[in-house]
């Protein structure tokens, strides 16, 4: 289990505009990032348009250009919030999006009023727990039963401050 507890100062975050949606299905620039993030497929876009209209939210940072490059989706279950799909164009990779989209989705975990107590997230790419451990996630990851994209990922968890 990966417990948050301080961002570390190797951490880069770049300071752009991002917007978190929730609700409707994706369109435009946006939805074209979520199918690009699937090999240009759309089956990823169908499935985070189903889990918002299930609730689920995705945060979209934007490059200087206005064009969202990067985005994260994050769910509640109860008092637990999950976060998934990290993306970022490849361009863009390297830059501090990917912490931006996360930390947007961080934050709306954390307001009180929206009652989660617990933040997991699933890794199973390199990069993406390096920049989870940048981020402040510590542990020791936990194996979660479930079939994803062909592999059972990893479950981290923030830590309690």
């Amino acid at each position: 289990m990966m417990l948050l507890t301080h961002t570390s100062p190797e951490l880069l975050v770049h300071k752009c505009p991002v917007q978190i949606f929730a609700g409707a299905p994706l369109t435009g620039a946006a939805a074209q990032l979520v199918t690009e993030s699937c090999g240009e497929k759309d089956f990823g876009l169908r499935l985070i348009d189903k889990q918002l209209g299930a609730g689920a939210r995705v945060s979209f940072a934007y490059n200087r250009a206005e064009i969202p490059v990067s985005f994260c989706v994050g769910e509640g279950y109860g008092s637990a919030f999950y976060l998934s799909d990290v993306y970022t164009a490849e361009n863009f990779r390297g830059q501090g999006y990917a912490a931006a989209a996360v930390l947007a989705m961080l934050g709306f975990a954390r307001n009180p009023d929206m009652g989660y107590t617990d933040v997991f997230l699933y890794a199973d790419d390199p990069a993406a727990i390096r920049l989870y451990e940048k981020l402040g996630f510590r542990g020791t990851p936990v194996r979660e039963y479930r079939a994803f994209k062909g592999g059972l990922p990893d479950l981290y968890t923030e830590a309690k401050e």
